[in-house]
């Protein structure tokens, strides 16, 4: 597992508590894949 900072692990965490697979998408990552999106535009991050 990469090493993550302290906020991201959390966010990281809270997300798994909120969303549906802690994704919003259809499709499950290991942990080392997920990541935390800053910001999006529409449909595009």
């Amino acid at each position: 597992m990469p090493k993550r900072i302290r906020p991201e692990q959390q966010l990281l965490e809270k997300a798994a508590r909120y969303l549906p697979g802690a994704s919003t998408g259809n499709t499950s990552y290991p942990d080392s894949l997920k990541f935390l999106a800053r910001e999006g535009r529409g449909s595009r991050i």
